[in-house]
């Protein structure tokens, strides 16, 4: 037979040698010759049904290593980057089978063989620059490639009712694992970009921002692109006036231009918090270049209460009332929340939980799980909504009530805090520590402000922890209208 170099397809014999075989009686050395022909047809094929059958069951690691085969396969025919690089690097295998390495016997049952696979050397590709602007060049390069490496495998395989398996299967997995490619694609910035999209709008068609104390331009790079490293920086132009310019930031994927209130010379309204109405530009620069890569424009709209005598006299109602009240509160929680929306409480810094039904935030996992509902509930069926369609409470209510169902049976104390604001500032009102009470329709953490002169406009937020005041729980807000 011809000893030439096949195509991902049949074996290599020499004339000489199949005679050997022949004459032997013992036809073992062709058939693993024949076996390993199989093995790699079945992976060029991609295929993992392909490939599965043609394993020893009773080799040692055979689960693993067929997940790990038909994870790879189903990764194969994914439509991204990663998988059509791996699949141009397969389809360029070439393979011959090394006839003077064989070693079987069907007595013994076992056999080996070495396979030399030639294939695109897509690390050399790599390191040409017009190979690497986009995965579709670097693809096509492959493809195209002269640039070969080589790698010799060996097969071992076992007899097994007449059939020979594979039963190495860490050698193909080292095979497919010395594939991999190291690629960073050298298109320009502007053109790795997939989307630029402003973060947290209040009102997405035009742009807009309402009573925000920040502003955030995200700009995301396409999967080719996604782990490419780059140095940027950004401006930001108030009604057409440059106020800020950032450092120069190193990053990956994902690139957040976030602006705020605590930068220096931020535009802000009267209540000293919330930017102030106007056009915003935020613009994105090349930081090796100073070439703007991306920019877009957003509006800020400035509604917040200032506060006045009238405020100011509500919130000192409102003080006088809670002072009246037999609970007298406790010391404030230190509690403040960060960039990362994760709130903390003392030196515990958590996640929070948001569940949509309550419109609550929560910040212990098992407690949220445990949980069987909560919310705000209308004791003096007072209940009406806000401007936003939100649930409110009315200036009548006498019992602002948030209450928590639990498992019949549950223990332990919770404290929590009431605080009432106005623009950015907030005063605590009441605090308790309560348990939980059992009523015949469920078990109830009532967590109560009762006020017989009812509530004063404005926004109020109830802050629950543990018995001990240092994990949070639960933060919740209402609003009373008039």
């Amino acid at each position: 037979m011809n000893n030439s170099v096949k195509k991902a397809t049949a074996l290599v014999l020499s004339a000489s040698m199949l005679m050997s075989l022949t004459a032997c009686g013992d036809k073992a050395k062709d058939q693993v010759i024949e076996a390993a022909g199989s093995v790699v047809d079945a992976l060029t094929s991609k295929k993992a049904k392909n490939y599965t059958g043609l394993l020893n069951e009773d080799a040692k690691k055979y689960k693993d290593h067929v997940e790990a085969m038909e994870f790879f396969f189903e990764f194969l025919s994914e439509d991204i980057p990663d998988a059509q690089i791996c699949n141009a690097i397969l389809d360029s295998i070439e393979y011959e089978v090394d006839e003077k390495s064989v070693d079987a016997s069907t007595k013994a049952a076992s056999g080996s063989v070495d396979v030399i696979f030639t294939y695109a050397d897509a690390n050399k590709i790599a390191k040409d620059e017009d190979n690497i602007t986009d995965v579709d060049t670097f693809v096509s390069a492959i493809k195209k490639a002269k640039e070969t490496t080589e790698k010799t495998v060996t097969m071992e395989f076992e007899l097994v009712d007449d059939e020979w398996l594979l039963s190495n299967f860490s050698a193909i997995e080292k095979f497919i694992e010395g594939m991999e490619v190291d690629v960073t694609f050298s298109a320009p910035i502007e053109d790795m970009i997939d989307v630029v999209e402003w973060w947290c709008l209040d009102e997405e068609d035009t742009k807009t921002y309402i009573d925000t104390s920040y502003i955030e331009l995200d700009m995301i790079m396409k999967d080719e692109y996604y782990d490419v490293y780059i140095d940027y920086y950004f401006t930001v132009n108030y009604n057409g006036g440059l106020i800020y310019t950032s450092d120069v930031e190193r990053d990956y994927g994902y690139m957040y231009c976030e602006y705020s209130n605590s930068n220096e010379g931020c535009p802000v309204g009267d209540d000293g918090w919330y930017m102030a109405d106007g056009t915003y530009e935020i613009s994105i620069y090349d930081a090796n270049t100073d070439k703007v890569v991306a920019s877009d424009t957003c509006t800020v709209v400035y509604n917040s209460v200032v506060e006045t005598e009238a405020t100011t006299a509500a919130t000192t109602a409102a003080a006088t009332a809670a002072a009246s009240l037999d609970s007298i509160a406790g010391p404030a929680l230190e509690c403040y929340w960060d960039t990362e929306d994760a709130i903390s409480a003392g030196e515990t810094d958590v996640e929070e939980i948001y569940d949509e039904d309550s419109a609550s935030y929560f910040y212990d996992a098992d407690f949220y799980d445990s949980m069987l509902e909560s919310g705000w509930w209308d004791y003096d069926e007072t209940m009406t909504l806000d401007s936003n369609g939100y649930v409110a409470y009315n200036t009548d209510t006498v019992t602002m009530a948030y209450s928590v169902e639990v498992e019949q049976g549950t223990t332990g104390e919770l404290y929590f805090e009431y605080y009432y604001s106005v623009g950015s500032e907030y005063q605590m009102i009441y605090s308790a520590t309560i348990s939980p009470t059992e009523y015949t329709n469920g078990t109830y953490y009532d967590i109560e402000f009762t006020n017989p002169d009812g509530f004063v406009p404005g926004a109020y937020t109830v802050i629950v922890t543990d018995a001990s005041k240092t994990n949070m729980v639960i933060y919740a807000d209402i609003e009373v209208v008039e």
